[in-house]
């Protein structure tokens, strides 16, 4: 039969063992852990990027459109004008 001093050094190096291993797998999670965060950060960081990029563009599509909407006016302004001169000079 084993001694009572025997059997608790038996358990005290089972759960030596159990805490090693858990232990072991905690540092492990914690690596992982660290390595989808980063993973996280470089994603955010590339959606960053392209937003920004999209924002360029859109700026630039946007700016186009003014100089367009502006040109149209400029063209249907000078339109009327035309128009006027051309009717003056037909009944004068």
């Amino acid at each position: 039969m084993i001694t009572d001093g025997a059997q608790t050094e038996a358990q005290l190096r089972e759960l030596n063992i159990e805490l090693n291993s858990k232990h072991r797998r905690f540092k492990a999670l914690l690596e992982e852990k660290k390595k989808i965060q980063d993973m996280i950060d470089k994603h955010d960081e590339d959606k960053l990027k392209i937003t920004r990029e999209l924002e360029k563009q859109c700026d630039s599509k946007k700016e186009k459109i003014t100089k367009y909407e502006q040109r149209l006016s400029d063209l249907e302004a000078n339109s009327g004008k035309m128009h006027r001169d051309l009717e003056k000079n037909f009944q004068g």
